[in-house]
């Protein structure tokens, strides 16, 4: 595909989303799923000013207004509190989960993640990864969601940023990735699940090809078990969720993976503000027609 249909084909997504439409598949259910890092929810810093705090406060409460997501996955929140004051009950979303990490001097972290959605859940959970081979921080939430035609397993990462060691940070980016797709493979067999639908979304810090580690493996581990990249086919350019600032270039960092859905096309959304990230949206169909949970 030509990259003017794809712009013209991420710019129909866009507008369709954010005028609330809801395309029908026979008896398919249409899901829409942002996911967004929120700069160090609220403030956009971690000694953010009161002022600074409601001003952000308001900002997510547009843009959530905005977008009406079924679901959203969101990185860097510290507070439940501002959360459900930006994100109103007349959004129909409520909190489905919220983690609760500890950093290296057994604080809560300021860098949480939660999900909120517009249907019910079966299970939640959040965990902190474990020590594994390489000590990856923070860890992961979950959310076994009552959807159309079952259950919709969603998770949500934030994996090791790029300040530091570039290979120690590719290290525990890897050994994170290992250990949730070990973790899905151990749920499925102890619940008989097959083709289970899996969303896995959020903050990555790295792309397909890592620049300054090309070995980086993160990306290839969810790709040989069987997930899709919603982005796959997209141009950089066109996929961009960091805009360039003073010496860091434009990145595409935020992602999301899905399995046993289709080959859904993410976009990223460029004109919703409130964060050094922009939100990526992804619709995606599950029915009749789309692989169920056994029971």
């Amino acid at each position: 595909m030509r990259p003017k249909k794809i712009t013209s084909l991420l710019k129909i997504i866009a507008a369709a989303w954010l005028l609330g439409l809801q395309p029908t598949h026979g008896e398919e259910q249409v899901i829409k799923l942002v996911t967004w890092n929120l700069q160090w929810f609220p403030g956009k810093s971690p000694y953010a000013k009161p002022d600074a705090v409601k001003r952000h406060i308001n900002e997510l409460r547009e843009a959530v207004l905005a977008m009406q997501p079924d679901i959203l996955v969101l990185q860097e929140v510290s507070n439940e509190q501002a959360l459900n004051e930006a994100i109103s009950e007349n959004t129909g979303l409520k909190l489905a989960v919220m983690s609760r990490f500890k950093n290296s001097a057994g604080f809560t972290d300021g860098q949480q993640i939660a999900i909120f959605s517009k249907f019910s859940a079966d299970f939640v959970y959040s965990s902190a990864w474990k020590h594994g081979w390489s000590g990856p921080p923070r860890g992961f939430a979950y959310a076994a969601l009552k959807v159309h035609s079952g259950t919709l397993n969603v998770i949500g990462l934030h994996l090791k940023s790029n300040l530091g060691d570039p290979q120690g940070n590719t290290a525990k980016r890897e050994d994170a990735a290992e250990q949730i797709l070990e973790h899905l493979n151990l749920t499925a067999a102890e619940k008989g699940q097959t083709n289970s639908k899996v969303v896995i979304c959020g903050d990555f810090n790295t792309d397909l090809i890592n620049r300054d580690v090309p070995s980086e493996r993160t990306f290839q581990l969810f790709l040989k078990s069987g997930f899709f990249w919603s982005f796959e086919g997209i141009p950089h350019s066109l996929r961009v969720t960091c805009p360039a600032k003073g010496r860091y270039p434009a990145a595409s960092f935020d992602h999301i993976f899905v399995k046993n859905l289709g080959r859904p096309v993410a976009a990223p959304l460029s004109q919703i503000t409130g964060s050094d990230h922009i939100p990526v949206l992804l619709e995606f169909a599950v029915g009749s027609n789309t692989p169920t949970l056994k029971n």
